[in-house]
């Protein structure tokens, strides 16, 4: 989904514009919020929405030179496609350029005379249609067509679709029980009658599924992120008790958490970590 940016304010991030990151972990200076942006597969969905043409390839130099500047940055958004709300909290899609970013600057006719040249140099480079949405937690890769698909709307590349239910549940109860647990989170709200519970990811082969008591987006992922983000797994409140992940370092996983609390404590991989005022971890000292 879109996320929260920072311009740094220190000279720590070297020729970095914007981090993700919203203080600096070497001298601890808070950075500059600058509002929400898409992702980098949103923003390839974007452009295979918007161009007809596959997001990465040979092919980009061409089209980035014919097509480029047939586009006009949208005034409303400044050509990122979506809006930072006025409490900051929260984003929305650019009514006016429909989370494009941009509109043209060229007839139809035109636009289409200059993709058309794009895919006759490059054959493989066209692409019929986008994703249904730009922002999701779904959307991914797809190494077999070079294409971004949104996994919770569309299947993969031809030939990878779920036959039935029935194998779908089989896949998923194969990865649970012979795969290895590479990510959990336990939670407990403390109060009677209210639940606790611990969401799972197993991997298998590269394959990545979500284990939980309550609905969930099950996959299979390619991807642990992808897992994650469909999942909001790495979301964390007053209710949790302990994040582990076999796959990312502890400093990496601590980065990757949201949290809205200030002074939240929980455990990462083992290790006792406290939420900051902007909602970013740091390891507890000793005495605390």
């Amino acid at each position: 989904m879109a996320q929260e940016m920072w311009i740094p304010k220190c000279g720590h991030v070297g020729a970095v514009t914007r981090t993700a990151t919203p203080e600096c972990e070497i001298c601890g200076q808070e950075h500059q919020f600058d509002g929400w942006y898409l992702t980098m597969h949103e923003r390839m969905a974007v452009y295979q929405y918007v161009y007809g043409l596959k997001p990465i390839g040979p092919h980009r130099p061409l089209a980035d030179d014919v097509l480029a500047g047939k586009r006009e940055p949208c005034r409303s958004c400044d050509g990122r496609g979506i809006v930072t709300l006025r409490r900051a909290d929260h984003w929305a899609l650019c009514a006016t350029c429909e989370g494009t970013g941009g509109h043209w600057n060229c007839s139809p006719e035109e636009l289409e005379a200059l993709r058309r040249r794009v895919i006759e140099d490059f054959p493989d480079s066209g692409v019929d249609a986008g994703p249904h949405r730009f922002v999701s937690p779904g959307l991914v890769h797809d190494l077999g067509t070079g294409t971004i698909v949104d996994l919770l709307r569309e299947p993969m590349a031809k030939g990878n679709e779920p036959q039935g239910d029935d194998e779908f549940e089989d896949e998923f109860e194969f990865i649970k029980e012979n795969g290895e647990l590479v990510f959990s989170l336990e939670w407990d709200s403390g109060a009677p009658g209210a639940g606790a519970g611990i969401e799972s990811v197993y991997r298998w082969n590269n394959k990545f599924v979500v284990s939980s008591l309550d609905d969930c987006n099950p996959g299979p992922f390619a991807s642990l992120e992808n897992a994650l983000e469909a999942n909001a797994l790495l979301n964390v409140n007053a209710a949790t008790r302990r994040v582990f992940s076999s796959l990312l370092p502890t400093n990496d996983l601590a980065k990757q958490l949201r949290c809205r609390e200030m002074g939240l404590t929980i455990l990462i991989n083992g290790e006792t970590w406290i939420s900051s005022a902007t909602g970013r971890f740091r390891r507890a000292s000793p005495d605390q």
